[in-house]
């Protein structure tokens, strides 16, 4: 699966991590993942998977969007179809029971 990273984006999920007055371990802990892996999500060097994602906004009581880099939130048409063409890219090479997650992770952003 496609992973994610950006500084900007490891930067946003430091705050809200802080914000919440979690440790990296503790959060890493909660998640299912290494402390190794927080530091390096949030440090740019690492990408973070579809479930992991939603794993650590769900523990810090943030959206996804409150997380992503504000380009991907801008209404930009091309940074939009180029992010749809991606994440349909993806979605395609994905079995079923990833879709399902996938599907899930849809419902949720929909609120």
């Amino acid at each position: 699966m496609a992973a994610m990273t950006d500084d900007l984006f490891g930067n946003k999920l430091r705050y809200y991590r802080k914000l919440r007055n979690f440790t990296q371990e503790e959060l890493a802990d909660q998640v299912g993942i290494s402390p190794t892996h927080i530091t390096n999500i949030e440090k740019g060097r690492k990408g973070v998977s579809l479930e992991v994602l939603r794993l650590i906004c769900k523990k810090l009581d943030v959206s996804v969007t409150d997380v992503l880099p504000y380009e991907y939130g801008r209404e930009d048409l091309h940074l939009r179809e180029k992010l749809i063409a991606e994440t349909i890219s993806v979605m395609n090479e994905l079995d079923t029971e990833k879709l399902g997650v996938v599907r899930t992770m849809i419902g949720a952003l929909r609120g």
